[in-house]
């Protein structure tokens, strides 16, 4: 059997990752094992090997006479995984804001703070979105807990398409840029509990935003018969 190096496996788990994540493979989508090995040049054994790993990132689900498909979120599970990440990354502020006066950790979130200065942060959704990701990745970053990292990564690939399926609105993208900013000034301060405040409100008001999408948005809930 053809052995893909470490590489080779680690570069295409990311590709379909992010390909999950930004919605080039829709939720429900099937992931056909000979058309992925196509697309990416890859062997079998390594699709299967991708997939697993994707299930266990809880991205994909294997279903009877379906088989793998990329996993899609009702919008109860939606509101849990808010609920979740709002603990989750208030922690992560909290540690953040305790560490500030490590090494070249307020370096980093000072650098940072200058993305702020960018004219075109509000009306550019895009930009605004991966700003939105940096600064959710640095805060965890600087919490200097692994198990935060991987634990957010979990929780936010799955919903991340919905912030692409959303139509984000300028005065949108102004609030939640201020309340990053809230955020960061908390953090460079050292002020543990307003940092876990700030992030937690920004992150709630994330969720109730989401719920506000059409119902076309998430998965069907399950009727009990």
């Amino acid at each position: 059997m053809k052995q893909e190096p470490a590489t080779v496996l680690g570069d295409a788990y990311s590709l379909v990752k992010e390909g999950i994540k930004e919605g080039r493979f829709a939720p429900g989508q099937r992931l056909v094992e000979v058309d992925v090995a196509s697309e990416f040049g890859i062997g079998r054994s390594t699709v299967r090997e991708i997939l697993r790993r994707l299930a266990g990132d809880g991205l994909v689900d294997y279903e009877p006479h379906r088989g793998v498909v990329v996993r899609s979120l009702t919008r109860a599970q939606v509101e849990d995984i808010y609920l979740v990440r709002e603990h989750l990354e208030g922690l992560s502020a909290r540690l953040a804001a305790k560490n500030i006066r490590r090494p070249g950790n307020r370096k980093k979130l000072t650098e940072f703070k200058k993305e702020f200065r960018a004219k075109e942060l509000e009306a550019n959704i895009p930009l605004y979105l991966r700003h939105n990701e940096k600064f959710h990745a640095l805060i965890t970053e600087l919490s200097d807990s692994d198990s935060l990292r991987d634990l957010r990564e979990r929780l936010v690939v799955p919903t991340f398409r919905l912030q692409f399926a959303q139509q984000v609105s300028v005065s949108t993208t102004k609030r939640a840029l201020n309340e990053h900013k809230q955020v960061v000034e908390a953090i460079l301060e050292g002020d543990q509990k307003s940092a876990e405040s700030e992030i937690r409100r920004h992150i709630r008001n994330a969720g109730v935003m989401l719920q506000d999408l059409p119902d076309t948005a998430f998965k069907r809930e399950k009727v009990a018969s």
